[in-house]
Formats: C-alpha cells, sequence, structure tokens
C-alpha cells in the first residue's frame, strides 16, 4: 500500500465499534467495544503502529520533537477484513 504524504488527511480521532462474540460452555455472550482506528505513521526513522492522542496532540508514541510525515491504514489481519 503507498504512503500518504498528507498528515492533515490522517483519521485523527475516529473510533469504530467491534462486536466481539464469546462461547462458553454456559452459553455465549456478545459485547461491543468502542477503539481507536489505528494507522501505520512513518517517521525519518520508523514506522509505528499508533493512533491519535486528543489530549496529547499528537501521534502516541512519537517523542515530542518528533514529526510524523506519511501514514497509511492498518492492513486488517488475514480472514479479518471489513
Amino acid at each position: 500500500m503507498p504512503w500518504n504524504y498528507d498528515m492533515e488527511s490522517a483519521p485523527k480521532g475516529e473510533t469504530r465499534t467491534i462486536t466481539l462474540t464469546h462461547h462458553k460452555t454456559s452459553g455465549s455472550y456478545t459485547k461491543q467495544i468502542t477503539t481507536k482506528v489505528p494507522v501505520l505513521i512513518s517517521t525519518e526513522t520508523e514506522v509505528l503502529n499508533t493512533f491519535w492522542s486528543e489530549t496529547r496532540k499528537q501521534w502516541v508514541g512519537l517523542a515530542t520533537d518528533e514529526k510524523a510525515i506519511a501514514w497509511q491504514p492498518m492492513p486488517a489481519p488475514a480472514g479479518k477484513g471489513e
């Protein structure tokens, strides 16, 4: 997948809801969780699996003086496509 160098278009603060079903011998139950949308962020020296922190106003895992230069959507695991 190609890198997107327009950092303003990265999904900052977006969330998605996932439905999980747990099966047990006593029955099953379903719950929904809300999680932040993960992205791959590239800096000059590394690639990180991260998400945007609205309170810190930066990508989680980056040093304060570190700058993200490109992003791409986090690929879905095999068999887990949306």
